[in-house]
């Protein structure tokens, strides 16, 4: 999983992703007039996100083009998975993502697009030449509460957890396992989990699901998640 840190000030020389709606505010990222011409030259073609690779640092920059508000959010994932992978690509274990805009819902999309496209499952794989490197990524962004990109995280971490179940094999994840991996959950996220087993499930004659059961060669459970907080409020 990707680690999603809020920082107060960017680093000086460090592979930089960048997401702007006026481009002139680029003069505010760290690197040479001429590097910073030949961003915005490729930000005119419109060809996805500028990149430019300055002796080694990688400085990626995504506009906000003008549009409606869900194409807007989508075209920053996509360019966050694309800056994603031309890190991968360099073997790069940490960045800097520097919000020179109001647009924090755009920020957040973006570092959402490279969180998403960070994921491998790679549990039953051995050769590492093709894993990941990204680790790390912190977020400069005033327009970003912390609340908000600390919501992300969560929203990423969940993402990846439904990703390696449905990535599991059927010979692995059986229905006892199932809630077994839920109980790891329910400790680490605090939601209460409640577990029939087949006695229990005959008990509440529940046939449609021992019908469809009779044919596997394991025994049914039935999982019940509930999430209750504190001075919850239904809207």
């Amino acid at each position: 999983m990707l680690d999603l840190t809020r920082r107060t000030r960017p680093a000086a020389a460090k592979d930089t992703l960048v997401v702007l709606t006026d481009k002139a505010r680029l003069r505010e990222v760290d690197i040479e007039r001429a590097d910073r011409q030949y961003l915005l030259e490729q930000l005119k073609e419109g060809n996805g996100p500028a990149i430019c690779d300055i002796s080694g640092r990688l400085v990626m920059v995504h506009q906000v083009e003008k549009g409606d508000r869900a194409s807007q959010l989508e075209a920053a994932r996509r360019a966050g998975a694309k800056m994603a992978a031309r890190l991968n690509l360099a073997r790069r274990k940490e960045a800097q993502l520097l919000g020179l805009c109001d647009d924090g819902e755009a920020v957040l999309a973006l570092a959402e697009g490279v969180a998403l496209a960070n994921y491998q499952f790679r549990k039953y794989r051995s050769d590492d030449k093709q894993a990941h490197t990204l680790s790390k990524l912190n977020v400069v962004a005033p327009a970003v509460k912390p609340a908000e990109l600390e919501e992300l995280s969560d929203l990423v971490e969940a993402t990846g957890i439904a990703r390696d179940l449905v990535n599991e094999p059927l010979s692995f994840l059986t229905a006892t396992q199932l809630s077994s991996e839920l109980k790891n959950m329910a400790r680490n996220s605090g939601f209460k989990l409640t577990v029939f087993d087949k006695a229990q499930i005959e008990a509440l004659a529940m046939g449609g699901l021992l019908g469809v059961n009779r044919g596997s060669p394991d025994p049914p459970t039935f999982n019940i998640l509930e999430w209750k907080p504190k001075n919850a409020v239904n809207k």
